[in-house]
């Protein structure tokens, strides 16, 4: 006999008082702490039914106020939390099984009632109703799990696809009601492009028995929205049918999310990259290094997804720059101040890299140090750019050409702003920084009355054409002098025109120059023009008197050689003369 805590109270419904003490006896004898009530009517049950609460009912079939299918139904429905067994006479034998489908729990023949039998069916009864009222709270449990879940979840028939079950979260979230849903099959909340993997699907479920898994999958909501579901499903067997039950969580801002932050980490490592900027971090409690990608491919160290290793980098500094660099890594550990040195590297192959670091201490709110973290950047094209920048300024700077650099305004062209002079501007113009520096160039036009050269000089601003002319004007001090004049535009990163780099010639001296060869030839000129006109008559008087000589003496062979040798030299000068006036004609052309 099972122990309990509370003694059985049964209430026997029997109208015979002789069954009713054979039955008392029964339950003292198998059950003797149960506590027995009787009622001879319908009535009487109903009211001890109201009044009290029984473990179990013995239900005879024939009460004189009521009797047979009518009277198992009416005390069925009163009595919910105890099993009703019905008792049967030979007359009701039949009636025992259909009982059952009435409500009752078991039925009982009073012939074959004895303490034992009726102890079996009781107990039996007893922990029947326990494990259905176990199944009847998980049941509900579930119904509660599904119905109240915030997740969309659904139950459809694994054969017609057809919704059988949906809860309060689906129907929210597709747009759907729950009517509209059980007329709907599961194709139904899929884009057309999703049908053909969804058949698929049904296929491999079809042909198993248990299954449980995850997968995701496009979904569609009554307003045609699409939406990213991932999907947990498994088997389950619902009302006979083979189903499966669904939980949908949709993932369309996760995934959006995930896709931005995918996207920013990439557009991240693109700026890393051109930049040619890293990243690293030392935990001050652990000492655990990261390193960023960019910094592996600045330091060209291998990647091999092993903890960064603070050694090998320390491998790397140049062996005159370890000293800057311990420097100043310990200031930045011990919290003195922040980092920001330049050292070179040495890396595979012996490739010098300047670095630049930066670097600080990241504390908690309390002050407490936890970690140090910074930038790496390659500037070894920096350095280049810097030092072919030096060279170019120490040009310009000692050249012996006067440069001047101008700033330009597309909205203005005639309008221009010096911004660099070098030294030879200042001592060919007698100009200096201070006097020149936000003037227009036009001030290097002073004294210039050439109207030709101004519009020549302002067509060029305009139209950003390179120009080149020689023209007069004067220095500060009002001294005029000659210069040949250079101007080109220059353009920046995009190809727009911002500037003008203005390179002049003191060409006073080379001007003077020419102007006294050109008197030189003047005097040439004279000279020749004396040659030819002066010497020429006295020369044609000389081969005159040559040939008259030559036809008187005739006889005198001495005479005649004399005279022969008189002409030749006549003719060779007279060719002198010739060539002279010839070479000045010449000179005259070009």
């Amino acid at each position: 006999m099972h122990h309990r805590d509370h003694p059985l109270n049964i209430l026997v419904v029997e109208d015979n008082r002789g069954d009713f003490l054979l039955i008392q006896d029964h339950l003292r004898e198998s059950l003797p702490e149960c506590i027995v009530t009787g009622s001879s009517t319908y009535e009487e049950a109903c009211d001890q039914l109201s009044k009290n609460s029984f473990s179990i009912v013995l239900l005879d079939l024939s009460l004189p106020d009521k009797s047979g299918k009518e009277l198992v139904k009416e005390i069925s429905a009163r009595v919910t939390s105890a099993p009703v067994i019905v008792l049967t006479g030979l007359s009701d034998k039949d009636f025992g099984a259909k009982a059952i489908q009435l409500g009752a729990a078991d039925y009982l023949e009073k012939e074959e009632l004895s303490p034992a039998y009726l102890l079996k069916s009781i107990t039996y009864n007893l922990e029947r109703k326990k494990i259905t009222a176990r199944l009847e709270e998980s049941e509900k449990e579930y119904r509660d799990l599904f119905n109240m879940s915030p997740i969309a979840m659904y139950v459809y028939d694994l054969e017609t696809l057809k919704f059988l079950q949906v809860n309060e979260a689906a129907v929210n979230h597709y747009g759907y009601s729950e009517h509209e849903f059980l007329g709907m099959t599961i194709k139904e909340i899929r884009p057309k492009s999703e049908i053909p993997r969804l058949l698929k699907s049904m296929e491999f479920l079809r042909s198993k028995d248990v299954w449980h898994g995850k997968s995701e999958h496009k979904h569609q909501k009554k307003n045609g929205d699409l939406i990213d579901v991932l999907i947990e499903g498994s088997i389950i067997n619902y009302a006979g049918r083979k189903a499966e039950l669904v939980h949908a969580i949709d993932i369309t801002e996760k995934k959006r999310n995930a896709q931005a932050l995918e996207s920013a980490y990439s557009r991240l490592q693109k700026a890393e990259s051109i930049a040619k900027l890293g990243y690293w971090e030392r935990d001050l409690k652990t000492n655990k290094l990261f390193w960023s990608d960019e910094f592996y491919t600045i330091t060209e160290l291998e990647n091999d997804d092993g903890p960064a290793d603070f050694d090998k980098f320390l491998a790397l500094i140049h062996n005159e720059d370890m000293e800057v660099f311990i420097s100043g890594y310990r200031s930045l550990r011990t919290g003195l101040h922040s980092m920001d040195i330049e050292h070179r590297i040495v890396c595979r192959g012996g490739a010098v890299k300047f670095i630049r670091q930066k670097g600080n201490i990241v504390r908690s709110t309390e002050g407490e140090p936890l970690r140090v973290e910074g930038i790496i950047q390659d500037i070894t094209d920096k350095k280049a750019d810097e030092l072919k920048l030096l060279l170019r300024e120490s040009v310009i700077a000692t050249t012996k050409e006067a440069v001047m650099i101008t700033e330009s305004f597309a909205a203005e062209p005639f309008k221009d702003r010096a911004v660099f002079i070098n030294s030879a501007f200042s001592r060919i113009t007698g100009y200096h920084p201070e006097d020149i520096i936000g003037k227009s160039s036009e001030i290097l036009l002073q004294g210039q009355e050439d109207d030709i050269a101004i519009n020549q000089f302002r067509k060029a601003k305009k139209s950003f054409e390179p120009l080149e002319i020689e023209l007069p004007t004067v220095n500060k001090a009002g001294k005029k002098y000659w210069m040949s004049f250079s101007m080109s535009p220059v353009p920046d990163a995009n190809g727009e025109y911002t500037h003008w780099l203005i390179i002049m010639r003191d060409i006073t001296e080379r001007r003077d120059y020419v102007h006294l060869l050109q008197r030189q030839n003047k005097r040439f000129k004279e000279i020749a023009f004396t040659q030819s006109h002066v010497v020429r008559a006295p020369l044609s008087r000389l081969m005159g008197l040559v040939n008259l000589l030559r036809k008187s003496g005739k006889d005198d062979p001495d005479f005649e050689a004399l005279l022969q040798n008189v002409h030749l030299s006549a003719n060779d000068l007279d060719e002198v003369i010739r060539r002279i006036v010839g070479k000045t004609k010449m000179d005259e052309l070009s």
